[in-house]
């Protein structure tokens, strides 16, 4: 799989692994705000906003 992604929708996170030659190095992390590009299918993002609106406020 050369991306995957974990959603952490309590932290507002997003965890992204790239396969680079064969290994998975040390992922990026975003918060989820604003748009993430997917890396595997260029000019498609995912806009935050509208879904983390949606989920329930966080709990601390």
């Amino acid at each position: 799989m050369p991306e995957y992604w974990l959603v952490h929708p309590q932290d507002r996170t997003v965890t992204i692994y790239m396969l680079i030659d064969g290994q998975y190095g040390r992922p990026d992390i975003f918060e989820l705000k604003g748009q993430t590009p997917i890396g595997v299918l260029p000019g498609v993002v995912i806009a935050w906003d509208a879904l983390v609106a949606r989920l329930p406020k966080p709990e601390y």
